[in-house]
């Protein structure tokens, strides 16, 4: 609690917790991707401050994040209160990003309309007052200008106002080496930046940090480095619980499936559920391969895999990086291969990637004979 709660009464005390848990049982978790069960996110003030203020005002904005600052959550809330304060619509806002499993995520909030990179490009949205995109850096022009299509909506002259328009983004966690069709960084004004870590446990904080100082250091991709190493160094972690990484290499695909099948029936034996697992691979060819040999070899633990689209809550999540990208599980295997393509460029923006969707339990399993 802040520190003048010391001040408030005994009574005034049990008045305020009374109202607290009013709220609470009344409010849907952002916190996670779990569903079947309610709780309050209680945001920090960093991102409370964001979502308030004279920000109201800032109608164009980037929001850099590191990973599990809680870009996601901001971004959603940023289009629930533009919904609540304009009394707009939900099509008068959309939410925009570039994967159909976060999109169904933001969908399942009731706040806004929800669209991908593609579909937004496709649909002609002329309802679109407000946009909000989320994880920009995963984005690409190769269909057409998202990002000057999305300026025009919010600013035509047909709106009694210019409309909102924030782009929620972490370089670090680029995943590719196309252009993205964001503008270069340096027009990149105003920018506000989240810096407090909220979703990862230590252990998986630490090893999340080391791979970022690597890429703002060593990266060969077009990121604006400074400004990184500035965010790095303003970041903070709060998280209390330590978990764990656990790295394997040189498996070959028979032993990382034993690996993962053993680690999986001993995490539901501890009293953990389907629904914190996440197994990610680097490709979509990937997830097709092993997704036979791994249902077979956990039939015993009657562990169901399913991809993110169509998915039950609580199965396992079989799927790749990119595509879980801005989820997150407490528990999570990356199943990391010997090679692939741009590697060179962007080898540690993949493990930062995989690494900041886990919560608790983080193991990295390296195919072949790949040093790390």
């Amino acid at each position: 609690y802040p520190q003048n709660y010391g001040l408030i009464t005994s009574e005034g005390g049990k008045t305020l917790l009374h109202a607290l848990t009013v709220a609470l049982g009344g409010v849907k978790s952002f916190l996670s991707d779990h569903v079947g069960f309610g709780g309050g996110n209680l945001l920090t003030i960093q991102q409370y401050q964001l979502l308030g203020g004279n920000l109201d005002k800032t109608k164009k904005l980037y929001v850099y994040g590191g990973a599990g600052t809680g870009k996601t959550i901001v971004a959603l809330q940023r289009g629930g209160k533009i919904r609540n304060k304009l009394r707009c619509p939900q099509e008068g806002g959309l939410y925009v990003c570039e994967n159909q499993p976060l999109r169904d995520g933001g969908e399942q909030k009731n706040i806004c309309q929800g669209g991908t990179r593609v579909a937004f490009l496709k649909a002609s949205f002329n309802g679109g007052e407000h946009i909000i995109i989320d994880e920009a850096q995963s984005f690409q022009d190769g269909e057409g200008d998202w990002y000057n299509k999305a300026l025009t909506l919010t600013s035509s002259p047909d709106l009694p106002e210019p409309g909102f328009f924030w782009i929620f983004l972490d370089y670090l966690q680029t995943s590719h080496c196309f252009p993205t069709g964001l503008p270069e960084a340096k027009w990149h004004d105003p920018v506000e930046s989240l810096t407090k870590v909220v979703r990862n446990a230590n252990s998986i904080y630490s090893y999340l940090k080391e791979n970022m100082e690597k890429i703002v250091e060593c990266s060969t991709l077009d990121i604006p480095k400074q400004r990184l190493k500035t965010l790095l160094r303003r970041a903070t972690h709060t998280h209390a619980v330590q978990g764990c990484v656990e790295i394997v290499r040189r498996l070959d695909r028979n032993g990382i499936v034993r690996y993962v099948a053993e680690h999986c029936h001993t995490y539901l034996k501890n009293g953990y559920s389907e629904k914190d697992i996440a197994i990610l691979c680097y490709r979509d060819e990937e997830v097709r391969a092993y997704y036979g040999i791994l249902t077979s070899e956990m039939k015993n633990s009657n562990i169901v895999l399913s991809k993110m689209e169509g998915a039950r809550e609580e199965h396992a999540i079989l799927d790749s990086i990119r595509r879980f990208s801005g989820l997150e599980r407490s528990i999570v295997f990356g199943i990391i291969p010997q090679s692939f393509s741009f590697q060179k460029e962007i080898f540690n923006n993949i493990l930062v990637c995989v690494a900041s969707r886990a919560n608790l339990h983080l193991h990295l399993l390296f195919g072949g004979e790949k040093q790390v």
